[in-house]
């Protein structure tokens, strides 16, 4: 018998786990309870995200060197820097597990800090872990490129310094090794040491193999929040949505933006003028209104400074993404999951690419998906997905058919990730009975 019953998500950002909603559902029908750690602050999170969870717990990761005891300080600016990191972090997550004990473990990631070391030691007390695709994830190359993007305009350190902090680097790797805290990712999402992978759909599972995860660790479940799709419980009406959004029965084009500033891709000026150039596009039709849904890593105040009161324009941030785009007539995106979630609710997509970011290329290739390149092409792709109905449907069914390819959407992804889930713990009672 289980004496506890908990499984524990852990994730990075509060929205990411929040998604996982459906997910807490199911595995409370089966008698598990869902506990959400979170990092930082969690008392201004909406509850109504949370509802399906236990407890949500925020969590100080204090293994920075700004903590670190005086005496290692120095030391740790040089050669085991990550290595006095890394000892500090497995103690914590050890605290952390023993104090909890979960049965398993849902990640939204494995190949960051904290999540990776919760992976790591809680195989070593048995917990199995499964991280979840929670976003649609464009290939590798296009996080490299992100990652790449804030330090583009640094300038290069001496040759001396630079040999020294390779020298210190191959003494760090050395020591963490030895201490069996060294890590060897894939460089992917899920590219960790988690016992499975649960992906949306084939491309994504073509994906990761392709860029090195076992594929004996993938299984295709869907995601949980397209189950609402189908079961459409929680979905609110056309009508209340635009109550809440306080428009009328108007046509409704819906923007969902992407944290391309707070990533450092677009600078402030890009960042500005892509956004004003795509509400002043799609308002250009006077019957247009436009809803603009801001990434929950954004800044909902940057929004309203530089749109204002601009006429037939809502601002969004806390909103269930679902009944949103149901209550709308066209999306405009750039790398959102939400273009799945419209496929599946057969409203044309438009992706807006005016900036030629890195990663356009792959969503562009989803046949039924319209490209704008230009804020005039943007223009005339939503009227013709507006004013021409057999325009719309056949990029909607187009999009439909697609769809089977990268998201599983049947209303049984909750469930086949919960029976994924029983699995790994039924494995992990096994290896633990051989000893």
């Amino acid at each position: 018998m289980e004496s506890n019953r908990t499984i524990l998500f852990i994730g990075h950002a509060p929205h990411a786990v929040a998604c996982l909603s459906n997910l807490a559902a199911m595995l409370r029908l089966r008698g598990r309870e869902s506990i959400a750690l979170l990092r930082g602050d969690c008392s201004q999170l909406p509850k109504t995200s949370f509802s399906e969870f236990k407890e949500i717990r925020s969590h100080e990761w204090h293994s920075r060197s700004d903590v670190e005891p005086r005496g290692l300080r120095r030391l740790a600016r040089r050669p085991f820097r990550q290595t006095i990191r890394n000892v500090r972090m497995r103690d914590e997550v050890r605290r952390v597990l023993d104090r909890e004990r979960p049965l398993a473990m849902v990640l939204t990631t494995d190949t960051a800090f904290p999540e990776a070391m919760f992976v790591r030691v809680g195989q070593r007390l048995g917990i199995p872990a499964v991280c979840v695709q929670w976003a649609f994830s464009l290939p590798q190359g296009h996080y490299d490129a992100m990652r790449a993007a804030p330090s583009a305009g640094k300038p290069r350190t001496g040759i001396a310094r630079r040999g020294m902090r390779a020298v210190a680097g191959i003494l760090d790797l050395i020591a963490s090794h030895a201490l069996g805290l060294s890590f060897r990712f894939r460089r992917t999402f899920g590219g960790g040491e988690s016992r499975g992978l649960a992906v949306m759909g084939e491309a994504f599972a073509d994906q990761f193999e392709a860029q090195g995860v076992d594929p004996a660790r993938i299984m295709v479940t869907g995601h949980p929040m397209h189950d609402d799709l189908i079961t459409r419980d929680k979905m609110r009406s056309r009508g209340e949505v635009l109550q809440i959004l306080g428009l009328e029965d108007e046509r409704i084009v819906l923007f969902t933006t992407q944290p391309h500033l707070h990533y450092g891709m677009l600078s402030r000026t890009e960042w500005e003028c892509f956004t004003l150039q795509v509400c002043e596009a799609a308002l250009l039709d006077e019957r247009n209104r436009l809803v603009v849904k801001i990434h929950p890593r954004e800044s909902l105040h940057e929004y309203e400074s530089l749109l204002g009161m601009r006429q037939g324009c809502a601002i969004i941030q806390d909103m269930d993404i679902v009944s949103l785009t149901e209550a709308a007539d066209a999306v405009v995106t750039q790398f959102s999951t939400t273009a799945l979630t419209a496929m599946g609710l057969m409203r044309p997509v438009v992706l807006a690419n005016f900036m030629e970011l890195s990663g356009a290329e792959f969503f562009s290739g989803i046949e039924g998906l319209s490209v704008a390149r230009t804020p005039n092409e943007l223009v005339l792709r939503l009227e013709e997905l507006l004013e021409n109905e057999s325009t719309r449907l056949m990029a909607c069914r187009e999009q439909r058919q697609a769809l089977g390819r990268y998201a599983l959407v049947d209303g049984l992804s909750s469930e086949r990730l919960a029976d994924f889930i029983d699995e790994l713990i039924r494995e992990a009672h096994v290896r633990h009975a051989r000893g």
